[in-house]
């Protein structure tokens, strides 16, 4: 039984976080609060990082479903072939984007992202949540002095739980097709 990691191995049992659904909903919040000029925002990682595609779809759906541009620019290191920014020139280009396009919202895919560009942000002279807002995934606890980024809590007590429930189902029925379970 994978936890929090999706393998496409026959046998192999996942129980995950519904990661589309929970940037749909961020996006969903920020297009309630008046937010059209949304983009979105990931570091590259050397490995791994498909659960950054699954968030990065959640969004490109929440947009569409509300008519809201999609615009490659605002797309920060997702696409393999398009530029890879490392974390300060992401809040550089984050602060032109805000500036020069007017977003006025910022999801990313991780609070890991969120929290390091919210400080960085602050420190280009930009207000958050005044100029724009910064949204991200996993519920974390901000940095000292930091404010707390608006996140979707990853349930780690309920995934744990239902990965025991799925191996002891995996045990007594080897044989059973694989599952994929997403949590909340």
């Amino acid at each position: 039984v994978a936890v929090l990691e999706s393998y496409s191995h026959p046998g192999i049992d996942i129980i995950d976080t519904d990661d589309p659904l929970a940037i749909f909903d961020l996006v969903e919040r920020l297009h309630a609060l008046g937010h059209r000029r949304i983009g979105f925002v990931s570091w590259r990682y050397p490995i791994g990082g498909h659960w950054v595609a699954r968030r990065f779809s959640g969004y490109v759906e929440a947009l569409f479903l509300h008519g809201l541009e999609l615009n490659p620019d605002w797309v920060i290191n997702v696409h393999r072939n398009a530029p890879h920014y490392l974390t300060p020139a992401i809040t550089d280009r984050v602060a032109l984007l805000t500036r020069e396009q007017r977003i006025t919202a910022w999801v990313c895919a991780a609070d890991h992202v969120a929290y390091p560009l919210m400080q960085g942000l602050q420190t280009l002279g930009l207000r958050v949540p005044g100029d724009c807002s910064v949204t991200g995934v996993d519920g974390l606890e901000p940095p000292p002095g930091s404010l707390r980024a608006t996140s979707m809590r990853v349930p780690h007590e309920q995934i744990g739980s239902s990965a025991l429930t799925r191996l002891i189902n995996r045990i007594e029925h080897p044989n059973a097709p694989r599952r994929k379970i997403l949590v909340e």
